[in-house]
């Protein structure tokens, strides 16, 4: 009975130490998980960041090189734009 008792011992250390190292595993896969979604997120705010710097920069010449064409444009995506939410 004794034998028993100490194989039960044993195996229910040994799966105390298994469930543990499951437990570590799982912890820095979270982490590993949480570090990517991070850089995956920094990496997209600074293209956004940069494309719509580019794209401000690029109308900011042209309203200053055509300002009638660029203020023309701008009252035709007024009209259109009031056209649709008055639906």
């Amino acid at each position: 009975m004794k034998s028993a008792t100490k194989s039960f011992t044993q195996h229910s250390k040994a799966l105390e130490e298994d469930w543990r190292k499951i437990k570590g595993v799982f912890a820095d896969t979270a982490e590993d998980v949480t570090d990517m979604a991070e850089d995956l997120y920094d990496n997209t705010v600074n293209t956004v960041k940069n494309k719509t710097s580019g794209i401000q920069e690029s109308l900011t010449n042209y309203t200053e090189k055509q300002p009638l064409q660029a203020l023309g444009y701008a009252l035709l995506a007024g009209i259109v734009i009031g056209y649709w939410l008055k639906r």
